[in-house]
């Protein structure tokens, strides 16, 4: 289906757990016009397949990765790094694994369109996220 359409703005694909894993998730990153990504509760989704965002340009505006247990901040980090312009919605809830930091607040924190952070029961997001969040500098230019 990716690979066929690759004129798609949306997708929602929460709890594909046996349709979507690292090998579909090379195809999202070639949808060069994705606005909203919902990949939730894919359990097959690891930091390889998220590093296959890396270095592209997206226009996503909302990013919903909840219950992604193979996944780390370092492989999110990679993903949200695509849109920090256009990011609006940022939901990444449920994510129970000690892999889970609060180093993603500092990508975060250059997403200065950035209207939802939902992060229920990061249990190992801690105090340091809001820190993480205040260190980004938005620069003006002259």
């Amino acid at each position: 289906m990716l690979k066929q359409n690759t004129n798609l703005q949306e997708l929602q694909l929460s709890g594909c757990e046996n349709a979507v894993d690292d090998h579909t998730v090379r195809f999202m990153s070639k949808l060069k016009d994705l606005t909203f990504l919902d990949i939730s509760y894919c359990k097959k989704i690891s930091d390889a397949g998220l590093a296959t965002f890396t270095g592209l340009t997206l226009p996503l505006t909302g990013i919903v990765v909840s219950g992604l247990s193979n996944i780390s901040s370092i492989g999110l980090t990679q993903l949200v790094n695509t849109c920090t312009t256009t990011l609006i919605d940022f939901e990444a809830a449920f994510m129970a694994q000690d892999s889970m930091k609060s180093d993603i607040f500092l990508k975060l924190g250059y997403c200065w369109n950035l209207e939802v952070i939902d992060v229920c029961g990061d249990k190992y997001i801690d105090d340091n996220a809001f820190l993480n969040l205040m260190k980004a500098e938005k620069v003006i230019p002259d």
